[in-house]
C-alpha cells in the first residue's frame, strides 16, 4: 500500500474527562493541544492505522519530534507540531493516539499518569455548542476579574432566551461525581479562570423550570446557611437549592438534578471568558414547551436561536428589574 496523508483520529485520556479541561503538569488547557496537534502532517506506510505514544519527563517545550512512533509511521513536520510548554517539572507526561490513513483530524492527547482502559472508553458528556465571547454592555470583553466572589451575573446561552448564571467562587472548585434524573452519571467541570473559581450554570430551575425574567426572578444566588457552601442557587418558587462549589447538586428541595453546567473557557492573555457547551442535564426543550408564548412576545421568533459570537453580561440586578426575595 502506498504512503498516504494520515492524523490523529482517537484519544485516550488519564485525568482528563473531556476536551475542555485543564490538563495536570501542562500549562496549555486540552483545546489549546488540539489546535496544535491539527497541524501535524504524517504518513502511513503499508498499514491503516498505527499507534503512537508521548512521554516526556521535566520542564520544557513539546513538540512533535518528542513523539514516539512505529517504523510505519512518519512524521514530516516533526520540528514544528504540536509545540506547548509542558511545564511538568519532574512530573511525567504521557500521551497514546490513533492514526487512521486518510482520516480528518479529529483530537490530540497530552496527559498524565497512565492510562487505564475504563478511563479511554469513558464517554464524554459535553454538549458543544456556538463559541460565544462574553462582554460587557459596551461589546467589550467581560474580563474574569471583574467578577467578585458570590456576586451574581447572568447572559444567555446557549440559546437567545435561555439565562446563565455566571460567578465567581470564594475558592476554587474541583471536580466531582454527579448523576441527573435518568441516573445517567457524569463529573462536574473544575472551575475556571487563575484561580480555577469561576463557573456558570443554567438559570433554569431543575423542578419547575422557574428563570430570571426582565421583570422578575424568583431564582438567584444568595447566601448559604449553617452547613452550606458561602453562596447557593436558590429557587423560591419550589424552595430548591443548589451548590455551585460542586457542580450545582440539589442541597435541598424537590428538585430531581443538578442545574446544568455552562462549560466555560479562559484565555489567560486577555483575561476574557468564552461560552462553548454544556455538562449535565439540559431542560431547554422543556422550558421552550412551557414558556414558548411568553418568550416570543419578549424575543419574537429569536427564541430558539442559537446565541451569537458575542454573550452580554449583566449584573443579575439589571438583568430583572426585581428579585424576589424568600425564605431560606
Amino acid at each position: 500500500m502506498p504512503a498516504g496523508g494520515a492524523a490523529i483520529t482517537s484519544i485516550r485520556i488519564a485525568d482528563v474527562q473531556h476536551e475542555f479541561s485543564d490538563i495536570p503538569g501542562v500549562r496549555e488547557d486540552v483545546i489549546r493541544v488540539m489546535l496544535q496537534i491539527k497541524q501535524l502532517r504524517m504518513k502511513l506506510l503499508d498499514v491503516d492505522t498505527a499507534r503512537l505514544r508521548l512521554e516526556v519527563r521535566g520542564s520544557g517545550t513539546v513538540t512533535a519530534a518528542d513523539i514516539n512512533t512505529p517504523p510505519e509511521v512518519e512524521i514530516v513536520n516533526p520540528k514544528d507540531y504540536p509545540s506547548w510548554p509542558a511545564g511538568c517539572n519532574a512530573g511525567q507526561l504521557a500521551a497514546t493516539g490513533d492514526v487512521l490513513h486518510f482520516a480528518a483530524c479529529l483530537g490530540a492527547a497530552c496527559l498524565s499518569g497512565p492510562v487505564t482502559l475504563a478511563q479511554a472508553q469513558a464517554p464524554l458528556s459535553v454538549r458543544e455548542y456556538g463559541r460565544s465571547l462574553l462582554v460587557d454592555k459596551t461589546g467589550r470583553p467581560f474580563k474574569a476579574a471583574q467578577l467578585a466572589a458570590g456576586e451574581p451575573h447572568i447572559f444567555n446561552y446557549p440559546f437567545e432566551a435561555t439565562p446563565v448564571f455566571l460567578m465567581a467562587l470564594p475558592r476554587a472548585a474541583a471536580p466531582v461525581e454527579l448523576s441527573d434524573a435518568q441516573q445517567h452519571r457524569y463529573q462536574s467541570l473544575r472551575g475556571t479562570g487563575a484561580a480555577h473559581n469561576i463557573v456558570a450554570y443554567s438559570a433554569i430551575c431543575a423542578h419547575k423550570l422557574m428563570y430570571p425574567t426582565p421583570e422578575i426572578s424568583f431564582i438567584n444566588i444568595r447566601k448559604g446557611q449553617a452547613n452550606e457552601p458561602p453562596h447557593v442557587v436558590h429557587c423560591c418558587g419550589d424552595n430548591s437549592r443548589y451548590d455551585p462549589t460542586q457542580g450545582g447538586k440539589v442541597i435541598s428541595g424537590p428538585a430531581p438534578q443538578p442545574l446544568a453546567m455552562i462549560v466555560l473557557q479562559w484565555n489567560p492573555k486577555g483575561d476574557e471568558l468564552h461560552a462553548v457547551g454544556t455538562l449535565g442535564a439540559e431542560m431547554f426543550q422543556a422550558f421552550f414547551e412551557k414558556y414558548e408564548e411568553r418568550l416570543m412576545l419578549l424575543a419574537g421568533t429569536r427564541v430558539r436561536n442559537k446565541s451569537p459570537p458575542t454573550a452580554v453580561v449583566q449584573t443579575a440586578s439589571s438583568y430583572s428589574r426585581q428579585l424576589q426575595s424568600c425564605k431560606a
